[in-house]
């Protein structure tokens, strides 16, 4: 899932920050609607009368069986406070007996220090609370409970949204990170699987911060080995192809050229006459491998500077054009050829390099010499674009006479050079003809 498109990054520190306030908000909304139901909740079991009762009961019954397991009195206030204060933390309590109040939960001491008068007026706001009978080892009882359970429920109640609001905290939080972790994860083993060789495996690209860079970083790395490899194989099977070619092309007037030296030395000539056309044709050969050996350094030459850029510099288009094509046009001329032109009249400036650009002209020229037929029309045509111009050389091939030995490295050579000048080529035959078109980047003086 290869993005290349290029997005606004959102730094890894922001988002995780943004990830921070964003689990606090949501804890903090939780924690008050649990603390709002709950209050609900607990406020509307607490206000029904009969649920009041029926806890109250409930006490009064563990009371009871309290005293009677213990066989308590009403005067061991001791086990009555263990009884309130350890078992019944949430309630408080006041014990009568004959009316009179002997024991305040709230106030144990009371009695002791001011005699059971202070217990009754410090009780007497809540006789208005109903009272049960209860039975001691030493007498019949009436009690009076109040109970705080409210206060335990509402405890729990915050204690449970506490704990609420930081699970949901910590999973929104650990949500965030746990799928930054596993981008981390999932690239570590995309990794392992290129270190493994399989290069076409795409690196996924997620997000929009630092690992998504780094994602890209990878992908575009991978991207560049996979291009380098290609190169790497397309150059080494263009020199297998080149070898073979040249082994072949080589080895035939090499064999020719021997064949002839041979004649010469071993005298199988009968006439001056012959001799002088082996010496010919052994010349002719000769300067045919130095052509191609020629072609092969120039080959070498431009591909073997690959990685060095090119200079360039700027020149009148127009000038540089007519003197470039003007001397081999007038070579054709000489050697019989009908040459069609159209000349630009607009002015241009080109930025090039005119030693490579003298050895395209020169490899296209070459070929016309060699494969044109002489009686049919050379095109040289010159055809404007917005910010180029093209030149295309089309030839009907020739289909008699001697057969010329070809490498092909002209036309290889052409492309590679009109590459490093920021330019294209293109050729090809159909029907006879032979097309060659070359593309340069120019300048008009003048609005088009």
């Amino acid at each position: 899932m290869n993005n290349t498109r290029q997005e606004t990054t959102v730094s890894l520190g922001v988002q995780l920050g943004i990830a921070l306030v964003v689990s606090l908000l949501l804890a903090l909304g939780s924690f008050f609607v649990i603390q709002s139901v709950g209050d609900s909740m607990i406020a509307h079991v607490l206000e029904d009368p009969d649920a009041v009762d029926s806890q109250t009961q409930y006490l009064v019954s563990q009371f009871q069986d309290y005293i009677s397991d213990q066989e308590l009195a009403t005067s061991d206030t001791q086990q009555l406070d263990d009884w309130v204060k350890r078992k019944q933390r949430y309630v408080s309590m006041v014990i009568y007996v004959d009316g009179v109040p002997v024991y305040d939960s709230d106030y144990p001491d009371l009695a002791q220090e001011f005699g059971e008068t202070a217990i009754a007026e410090n009780t007497a706001a809540y006789s208005w609370q109903p009272l049960y009978t209860v039975e001691f080892a030493d007498a019949s009882a009436q009690i009076s409970l109040n109970s705080y359970y409210d206060y335990f429920y509402y405890s729990l109640l915050n204690y449970l949204a506490l704990a609420l609001s930081f699970f949901i905290f910590l999973m929104v939080f650990l949500t965030f990170v746990r799928k930054k972790t596993s981008y981390i994860n999932r690239l570590a083993k995309e990794i392992q699987i290129l270190e493994s060789g399989e290069l076409e495996y795409p690196i996924t690209i997620r997000g929009r911060d630092e690992l998504t860079e780094l994602g890209r970083g990878i992908d575009a790395m991978r991207l560049s080995v996979i291009e380098r490899l290609q190169s790497e194989e397309a150059a080494h099977r263009a020199n297998s192809e080149l070898i073979t070619s040249m082994s072949h092309d080589l080895r035939t007037p090499l064999t020719a050229l021997m064949g002839y030296l041979e004649i010469i030395e071993q005298h199988k000539y009968q006439t001056p006459e012959q001799l002088f056309e082996y010496i010919h044709k052994s010349r002719q050969k000769a300067y045919q491998l130095k052509g191609l050996s020629d072609r092969l350094f120039e080959y070498f030459l431009v591909y073997g500077r690959e990685q060095d850029a090119v200079p360039l510099e700027r020149y009148p288009g127009n000038e540089l054009l007519a003197q470039l094509i003007g001397d081999s046009v007038f070579d054709l001329q000489d050697q019989r050829f009908t040459v069609n032109t159209n000349p630009i009249e607009a002015p241009f400036t080109i930025a090039t390099n005119v030693e490579y650009l003298r050895r395209v002209f020169n490899n296209l020229f070459s070929n016309l010499l060699k494969y044109a037929e002489r009686t049919q029309p050379v095109e040289i045509l010159y055809t404007p674009g917005e910010r180029e111009i093209t030149i295309t050389f089309s030839n009907t091939v020739r289909q008699d006479g001697e057969p010329v030995e070809s490498t092909g490295l002209g036309l290889k050579t052409c492309e590679r050079i009109l590459k490093q000048l920021d330019g294209s080529f293109s050729s090809g035959s159909e029907n006879g003809k032979f097309t060659a078109s070359l593309t340069l980047p120019v300048k008009w003086e003048e609005p088009r």
